[in-house]
């Protein structure tokens, strides 16, 4: 009888400890209310009278605000509960309670469905802001959630401008590539300099397509215009850009190695892929530590203004010319 009672307790406990972990573990049947989460959309805080839900994992964010912060515009149907989103042509179509969304007609799979919480509409996060060509980034220490507009990004990958910080006044240079047909130089040397040379050099021959000296005016500004058509075909190249005085014997590199490339017609400065890892960290960092976001403590006038001049630009390549300085 003991052995049998003892064993009765032991089942007993076997299956208190299966049952408590079953609803440790067990999935929310209904939305939880997120109180302690920020959510910043290009650095701005993205704020709304309505609260962010989780549900299994998922952040569920009003559909409406969201949509509309994003730059879509959105319709609601209310007979089939069927929400639309347009931004610039990319169409998103969500049904409540359907894990089937579209985006331009193609079928996807959602891993939590949008939700109608107190009659309002709330969709996915993360499923929407990377289907309308964002990043998203969950810190979990500091619990932020940064969504990033790449599509700036994306859309650079073929510049037709170069040009270095404007925080370098004395010394900086300017490339334009006009009509897939020139390329304009304009710059300013600090040097005490009388010369300089423009060169193209092609990577796949190894050879010089363009080599051309030319005098820099008395102010220590250069400027001219070079002729590309039908000296480049399709391929990669690199531009540099030599000073010299009357004095020196040879010139001296400045500008070098550039690249410059020709492909399906269009001749433009290509983005490395470190611009654009460079670009979402800062935008993820800023809102981190907004003062300290670079590891580099910002003591002296001299720094905050440096700091100001790189990382208040409009322009993503002037913040990441920078960034790649400090």
């Amino acid at each position: 009888m003991k052995i049998i009672k003892r064993l009765t307790t032991i089942l007993i406990i076997i299956s208190m400890i299966i049952e408590g972990s079953s609803v440790a573990f067990a999935y929310n049947s209904a939305p939880q209310v997120i109180r302690d989460v920020k959510v910043y959309i290009d650095g701005v805080q993205f704020q709304t009278n309505e609260d962010f839900y989780n549900f299994n994992g998922t952040t569920l964010v009003p559909m409406r605000a969201f949509f509309e912060k994003l730059g879509a515009k959105v319709s609601w149907d209310t007979e089939t509960q069927t929400v639309v989103a347009d931004a610039n042509g990319r169409i998103i179509e969500l049904a409540i309670n359907s894990k089937t969304a579209k985006i331009n007609g193609e079928d996807k799979v959602l891993v939590v469905e949008p939700k109608l919480i107190n009659d309002t509409t709330y969709v996915p996060l993360r499923f929407i802001a990377e289907s309308l060509m964002y990043e998203v980034d969950w810190d979990s220490t500091n619990k932020i959630i940064s969504i990033i507009d790449t599509k700036t990004i994306k859309e650079q990958k073929q510049l037709k401008v170069y040009e270095s910080s404007s925080f370098f006044k004395k010394d900086y240079i300017k490339m334009e590539i006009i009509n897939n047909e020139m390329i304009s130089i304009k710059g300013r040397t600090d040097l005490e300099k009388t010369n300089w040379l423009f060169k193209i050099d092609s990577i796949d021959t190894k050879s010089s397509i363009i080599k051309e000296y030319k005098e820099i005016k008395s102010n220590n500004m250069y400027e001219d215009t070079f002729t590309l058509k039908d000296k480049l075909k399709e391929g990669e190249y690199k531009i540099s850009i030599y000073f010299k005085d009357n004095y020196d014997s040879m010139f001296w590199g400045y500008y070098w190695d550039i690249p410059l490339k020709y492909e399906d017609g269009e001749i433009f400065f290509p983005i490395s892929p470190v611009y654009e890892n460079n670009y979402l960290e800062f935008m993820k960092n800023s809102v981190i530590e907004p003062e300290n976001y670079l590891n580099i403590t910002l003591r002296t006038k001299k720094a905050s203004a440096y700091r100001k001049l790189c990382f208040t630009k409009n322009k993503p390549l002037l913040k990441t010319v920078c960034l790649a300085l400090t």
